[in-house]
């Protein structure tokens, strides 16, 4: 009897997720203007929406794809994990504030594969380091070769400046050697230990990924990215059948996604709209159009990969619940050692020793 209650609770325990996350979207859904929205979309252009729609999986697709060849350097490249910690993160990005999926897209890594949460973390930042610089040519290239009112140009330097630092640390990055202080640390397994070792493994990842072809790949899939999702938002504004011109379209789309690097708005509504209606009205667009624009760009945004992040919710949970997995000692140094190697076995039977405790 005892037994029976017991796997009922587990199954019903897996859909716990999905309660949670509709529960969320019922937050962002209580915060949009329905009236306005259901006006809008009832004159709507249905083939413009399903391609806003497809090129938004596609957009996540290429993203998974980036975020999977940064699992696969680590010898964790499933297509599975990926797709759902890259769509989960996606999708609470788009109905919380801040970028509180990415926490949860390191935690389902760690926990589906042999990794670290530390290397997880450095392949998220590395990720984010690849989409921001895309990002920030997409607004040096709009800089110089569309029309661009003097508030929105002065915006160029800062982002070749922005640019800039950023290539200098990646570089940075690749060509400085770990110190090994951990290993000078001698029998302590304190906090200490653990923290250094911790810090080893995010640096050791980043320099990896850094250098060689990696940054080549990755660069390439931030930028296919960045071209589907300009696409899905030249679709929504075209699906409301609004002669918006093509410079305002590009700078608004810049801005707009700026607002969302932060939110500060259960999936930053009100904040979308304003930033569509301000970018936009430079251009002559009225505010009325700007916004509705702006509303059914976010339902684009978020429905499809809510719905998404729902069916890999119970699994996903699984995967949360599931016992840690005792990493190894090239995993924890981010080395690439053959397993078989006695350098391989040496610092696995060392590393793994004095990290136990982590």
């Amino acid at each position: 009897m005892i037994t029976t209650c017991r796997a009922h609770l587990t199954r019903w325990w897996r859909w716990l997720p999905s309660v949670g996350l509709l529960g969320l979207v019922a937050v962002f859904a209580d915060a949009l203007p329905w009236g306005v929205l259901m006006t809008s979309l009832r004159g709507a252009s249905p083939p413009a929406v399903a391609f806003a729609v497809f090129s938004t999986y596609l957009a996540v697709a290429a993203r998974t794809l980036l975020f999977r060849r940064l699992l696969r350097d680590a010898g964790a490249g499933s297509i599975g994990l990926a797709a759902r910690a890259t769509v989960t993160a996606i999708a609470l990005n788009s109905v919380l504030v801040g970028q509180a999926g990415e926490a949860g897209r390191v935690l389902l890594v760690a926990r589906g594969s042999h990794l670290r949460t530390t290397q997880v973390l450095a392949m998220v930042v590395f990720e984010h380091a690849m989409i921001s610089t895309l990002y920030l040519l997409l607004i040096i290239t709009a800089g110089v070769l569309l029309p661009m009112p003097e508030a929105l140009a002065r915006w160029r330097l800062p982002a070749l400046i922005a640019l800039m630092a950023l290539g200098g640390v990646l570089i940075l990055v690749a060509n400085v050697r770990g110190t090994g202080r951990a290993g000078k640390l001698g029998g302590s397994s304190g906090p200490l230990r653990r923290l250094r070792f911790a810090s080893d493994a995010f640096l050791a990842t980043l320099r990896r990924l850094a250098s060689g072809p990696q940054l080549t790949g990755a660069l390439t899939l931030a930028a296919i990215h960045w071209g589907l999702q300009l696409a899905a938002f030249h679709a929504t504004t075209t699906a409301l059948g609004y002669a918006i011109p093509p410079a305002a379209t590009v700078i608004a789309f810049l801005a707009v996604t700026a607002s969302s690097s932060v939110r500060i708005t259960p999936g930053n509504v009100g904040v979308t709209q304003a930033v569509f209606a301000g970018a936009a009205g430079v251009y002559g667009v009225p505010m009325e159009e700007a916004v509705t624009i702006a509303l059914l760009w976010q339902v684009v945004q978020t429905v499809p990969i809510v719905f998404a992040a729902l069916a890999f919710a119970p699994g996903s949970w699984a995967m949360l619940r599931s016992p840690v997995r005792a990493p190894s000692g090239s995993q924890l140094t981010g080395a690439r050692e053959s397993p078989t190697s006695p350098a391989s076995v040496a610092s696995a039977s060392s590393v793994y020793t004095a990290t136990a405790e982590s």
